[in-house]
């Protein structure tokens, strides 16, 4: 069925709304939801609107119902707006509801949208119920302020059919459901204070008939009195029969899943430490930060990084110091034990990463070529399980990042097989290159320049000499041409970091 957008009253209205829309609201909220109006799409922000302004700042999820034959619209108003595509895994997506990140520069938030094209309903680990009545609902909906809302009589309808699928069955209290919370409450009072009961009654008996103005009434009443006794749970039971039609999958299997996902989920965020968060919906990538010692590198790792897992899945990994392996663990751990007793040398401190292998008195010696070999092996062991991350739609942020470009830190340009020392050197240092070799570029390359007197007034734990020539590289280097994404770091730490975030939030 064709439908139109909001007609000339509605566009009118929308007028007067920009006029008066809260001077609180975030700027790219208000950015969207302008042009959504602009554009004519047919939408509203369907629940929770007694917090509006909440939303409005970013503070809450827009939820937002899109009539479906608006999608293409409404996809278009979000890319333009700077919107990225979000997801869980495939088992835990819901048909018609599509989850959507912006970052707002201007206050520093990642504002969600939660795109409904369906009224999906119900606990939090099934979502079982399809309440098929999205076209009268848009069809109720106003201009206020910034947003368009329903009615509150179906804005109140939907609130108390949902409150009653949380929390009015007799598995509620087995999946972590045991009455209202206080929010919850307040939007009950809020809606039942602001509604028309008798065009209530006259939305259930035009779109929800099997749902009859008697048992609603005495559904209301078990959520407000908390009463989920023996007398509450038959409400519930009548309740669940006149909501059969609307249901995704037999009930006797929704309990089941809600139930396993109620004893499994726990397991897998407190053992497993496996955490439900979305993944960008273009894929996922290895953003790497690059800079020298007072370029405040360790910062920007931690501040993206942190940021990052709010929405998404997000590691953070370490290249300069990789964890050991278990063949690294065996290696030096034998070595160490032989210095112990006496029976092996000392040897030289193993050469840097694209440094020649001469020490500083000749020719590394064999033992710390071989723990320089097994290091690089930790160091591509590190990478390759942040490549696999991010190749199943996971962010990783990397700091100290091998790159050819740079010999002092984070380099990756290996060792020269062909210095002094015999065959066995020769070889190892080889097998340093290669491992290095099998290390590709990253989506995304930030690197933080920062003059080099700043960083040694900057970091006065160490020495003038090493802190100047780290940052001397990086000052040096022509980033152009290598993608990377340059930002000034004689900045503010905030200013920085605020510039880490657009780069990264742009590239991925």
């Amino acid at each position: 069925m064709s439908r139109a957008g909001p007609n000339s009253v509605d566009r009118e209205d929308h007028v007067a709304g920009e006029q008066t829309a809260s001077a609180s609201a975030a700027p790219l909220v208000r950015r969207l939801l302008l042009l959504l109006g602009a554009q004519g799409v047919d939408y509203c922000h369907w629940k929770s609107n007694n917090a509006l302004d909440r939303s409005a700042r970013g503070d809450n999820d827009l939820d937002l119902l899109i009539a479906r034959d608006h999608a293409d619209r409404f996809a278009s108003a979000l890319s333009e707006s700077g919107f990225k595509e979000a997801h869980f895994g495939v088992k835990q997506r819901i048909p018609g509801i599509l989850d959507y990140y912006g970052f707002d520069q201007d206050v520093d938030k990642i504002i969600h949208v939660h795109a409904h094209y369906q009224l999906i309903l119900g606990h939090d680990y099934s979502k079982n119920y399809h309440l098929a009545i999205e076209d009268p609902f848009l069809a109720s909906a106003r201009t206020e302020g910034l947003f368009r809302v329903p009615s509150r009589e179906f804005e109140y309808v939907v609130l108390v059919i949902r409150m009653m699928l949380k929390h009015g069955t007799w598995e509620a209290p087995i999946v972590g459901r045991r009455g209202l919370d206080s929010s919850e409450l307040s939007e009950l009072d809020y809606l039942e204070s602001r509604i028309d009961k008798g065009a209530t009654r006259e939305i259930l008996a035009k779109h929800l008939p099997s749902l009859s103005p008697e048992l609603f009434r005495q559904c209301v009443r078990v959520l407000h009195a908390q009463a989920f006794d023996s007398y509450g749970l038959r409400i519930g039971q009548r309740f669940l029969e006149s909501m059969k039609r609307y249901e995704r999958r037999p009930r006797w299997i929704d309990v089941s899943l809600k139930t396993w996902r109620r004893l499994f989920f726990p397991i897998r965020w407190r053992v497993l430490k496996q955490e439900d968060k979305r993944k960008p919906a273009a894929g996922g990538a290895i953003i790497a930060i690059v800079g020298g010692d007072g370029s405040g590198k360790t910062t920007a790792v931690e501040g993206l990084c942190r940021w990052l897992s709010r929405p998404f899945d997000t590691r953070r990994i370490h290249m300069g110091k990789p964890a050991f392996s278990l063949t690294t663990v065996a290696v030096l751990g034998t070595r160490k034990m032989g210095r112990l007793l006496h029976v092996a040398p000392k040897g030289h401190t193993p050469p840097r990463a694209g440094s020649s292998d001469e020490g500083p008195g000749g020719p590394a010696a064999v033992p710390d070529l071989v723990a320089h070999v097994l290091t690089t092996r930790d160091r591509y062991l590190t990478y390759r399980r942040a490549r696999r991350f991010a190749d199943a739609g996971g962010l990783v942020v990397a700091d100290r990042f091998p790159l050819p470009q740079i010999s002092l830190m984070d380099g990756g340009a290996g060792v020269s097989p062909s210095g002094a020392g015999n065959r066995l050197d020769r070889w190892m240092a080889g097998k340093v290159n290669e491992y290095y070799a099998r290390i590709r570029p990253p989506e995304v390359l930030i690197v933080l320049r920062v003059d080099p007197e700043v960083a040694v007034r900057r970091k006065t734990e160490e020495s003038e000499e090493s802190v100047r020539a780290r940052s001397t590289e990086i000052w040096q280097l022509d980033w152009s041409g290598t993608g990377a994404h340059v930002v000034d770091a004689s900045r503010s730490k905030e200013d920085v970091l605020l510039a880490v975030k657009r780069e990264a939030w742009a590239a991925f």
